[in-house]
C-alpha cells in the first residue's frame, strides 16, 4: 500500500483522459478516489497523503441553453410526428427525455395538468422511477392547451394511434416500441 502515491493518482487521471472519459466522469471518479484515500490516510494506512499535490480534473458545466420558440419550431419540423410529440412534451410541459418517452394518456389528471409518474431510464432502457424520487412518487406539471391541440392537429389518425399506445402504458410500449425508445434515447 505504501507504493500508492500521488504519481499513481496522476496516472489514473491521465488514463481517464486518454480513454476519452468526459470531465464530469473524471471529476466524479477523482472525488470518490480522493475520499477513499483520505480516509485511508486518516486511518494510518498511508504515512503521506497520496492526493497531496494532485491537480483534480476541473469540471465546469456550462449554463443550460433553452431553445427559442423559433428553434423549437425548427426542431419540430425536422423530424416525424413522433419527434414532434416528444418536442411538444419537453418544450411545452418541461419533461426530460426519459419522461417524455414514458408519457401515458392516463396521467392527464385535469385539463391542464399532467402527472409524471415514471421515465425511461437511459442506462437500462426500462421504465423506472423519476429522477430524485422514490418509486411511487410523482410530480404534476402544467399541460398547456397548445400541447394538447398540437398533438391532435398534427395528424388525428396518428394521435389516435398514440392514444392507443399510451392507453396500454406509454409511448415506449406496444407496437413500435423500439422506434419510441430509440427516439427518446437519441439513437
Amino acid at each position: 500500500m505504501n507504493s500508492f502515491d500521488h504519481k499513481v493518482v496522476d496516472g489514473f487521471i491521465r488514463l481517464m483522459e486518454r480513454n476519452g472519459a468526459g470531465l464530469a466522469t473524471q471529476a466524479n471518479a477523482f472525488d470518490k478516489l480522493r475520499a477513499i484515500l483520505l480516509d485511508a490516510h486518516r486511518l494510518g494506512v498511508f504515512t503521506d497523503n497520496p492526493v497531496a499535490g494532485v491537480k483534480p480534473p476541473q469540471y465546469d458545466p456550462k449554463r443550460a441553453v433553452i431553445p427559442s420558440p423559433e428553434q423549437l419550431r425548427a426542431i419540430r419540423t425536422a423530424g416525424d410526428h413522433a419527434l414532434m410529440l416528444i418536442v411538444d412534451l419537453m418544450g411545452g410541459c418541461g419533461l426530460r427525455n426519459g419522461e417524455a418517452a414514458a408519457v401515458n394518456v392516463n396521467n392527464i389528471v385535469a385539463d391542464d395538468v399532467y402527472r409524471v409518474t415514471e421515465q425511461v431510464v437511459m442506462s437500462t432502457r426500462q421504465y423506472g422511477p423519476l429522477k430524485h424520487r422514490k418509486a411511487g412518487e410523482y410530480r404534476d406539471v402544467p399541460l398547456p392547451a397548445r400541447v394538447r391541440v398540437a398533438d391532435r392537429s398534427a395528424d388525428p389518425d396518428l394521435f389516435q394511434h398514440e392514444v392507443e399506445l399510451r392507453a396500454v402504458g406509454g409511448l415506449a410500449r406496444g407496437q413500435g416500441e423500439r422506434e419510441w425508445v430509440d427516439l427518446a434515447l437519441g439513437r
